[in-house]
């Protein structure tokens, strides 16, 4: 049931979120951040998707950017990398303390 209430849960989600984020462009809506940036991206993510974020975030003014290639990994490096993800969440933690 729990598999079932997850699936739903997630459809329902991109239901009311997909549409929202097809309005959303981060070139234009958002150059700067006052915080520091990770993007995570598998070697494997579709292009259509890395090339706008590679756009975004070469313009991007931040106090630091990282961009983090997951070598075997494509759409969800953190499902299909759990570990290796789990442990650039453990960097990002040590190095911003926390913020």
């Amino acid at each position: 049931m729990d598999q079932i209430g997850a699936m739903r849960g997630l459809a329902d989600s991109y239901a009311r979120l997909y549409p929202q984020l097809q309005e959303l462009d981060l070139r234009a809506q958002v150059p700067e951040l006052e915080v520091p940036v990770w993007v995570v991206m598998g070697r494997h993510e579709a292009r259509g998707r890395v090339e706008p974020a590679e756009e975004w975030f070469e313009a991007l003014r931040a106090p630091e950017k990282h961009w983090v290639v997951f070598e075997a990994s494509s759409h969800r490096a953190n499902f299909e990398r759990p570990a290796e993800y789990a442990a650039l969440l453990d960097e990002v933690v040590a190095t911003t303390g926390g913020r």
